[in-house]
């Protein structure tokens, strides 16, 4: 298949949430994100100060939609109070940025 240039992309990308559990261990649980690709100036921007806490930053610009559940297992809404409380849990901010960062570079972050 020939590669067909657009300006702007959006994808949906499976994410991975690994949930730590008791007794030292994790469940993975997944979901679907819907991301916005950033120009890599833009990205670029974003990150040039400290690439380590860029995170939040990131996801804020790329992060689109999702298909995760809530607590009580209904779909959970994707709106800016959402959006805060979920990247403000450490794993799924973690699992949210891996999630991009594979989807932009076809390979996985290295921590």
């Amino acid at each position: 298949m020939k590669f067909v240039f657009t300006k702007e992309k959006t994808v949906e990308w499976p994410v991975k949430v690994k949930v730590p559990t008791d007794g030292g261990n994790y469940a993975t649980q997944t979901f679907n994100a819907k991301y916005k690709i950033l120009p890599q100036e833009q990205y670029d921007a974003i990150v040039k100060d400290d690439p380590m806490a860029a995170d939040k930053p990131v996801l804020r610009a790329v992060l689109q939609g999702w298909d995760m559940l809530g607590e009580n297992n209904a779909p959970l809404p994707f709106d800016s109070e959402n959006r805060e409380a979920v990247l403000d849990i450490p794993y799924v901010r973690q699992a949210l940025i891996t999630g991009y960062l594979e989807a932009i570079s076809g390979g996985r972050r290295k921590n």
